[in-house]
């Protein structure tokens, strides 16, 4: 597995946004994108791919994060853009503002925070409950 800065890897983690069912993508949260917003696909950075997740630090952060970090960041292959898939079924492919560069683990994302933006709001969001808790439960 490709591990460029030697960090422990992450299988433990399971705050990741992710579904069994297709059923399920809009299920955790009404702020969730709409099927034809939500990516299921997204080609990886090279310099990130860690394990077999794409996430970064949701929106809101957990608790004991930093907001606007990249855990995973996408490709820059091709002409400075990554190909998505969607959860209608769709393809798309994305042109970044900046250059995906990765050179420190997790990565501000000050230099590219409206790729940032694009990207965390096209991946499943945490449910704010009526009492203003965040419910960060995924499946």
């Amino acid at each position: 597995m490709h591990n460029p800065l030697g960090l422990p890897p992450r299988t433990a983690w399971t705050n990741l946004p992710s579904w069994k069912k297709f059923t399920q993508i809009r299920g955790a949260s009404p702020a969730s994108p709409i099927p034809s917003d939500l990516f299921v696909f997204i080609d990886e950075n090279e310099n990130t791919i860690f394990d077999g997740q794409f996430g970064n630090v949701c929106n809101p952060p957990l608790p004991y994060y930093s907001p606007n970090q990249w855990w995973d960041m996408p490709a820059n292959r091709h002409n400075q853009g990554a190909n998505l898939s969607f959860a209608d079924g769709h393809v798309d492919h994305w042109k970044w503002q900046q250059p995906m560069i990765c050179d420190s683990f997790p990565q501000a994302a000050t230099a590219n925070l409206a790729d940032y933006q694009r990207v965390q709001n096209a991946m499943k969001q945490p449910m704010i409950l009526p009492n203003g808790t965040i419910a960060y439960t995924w499946y």
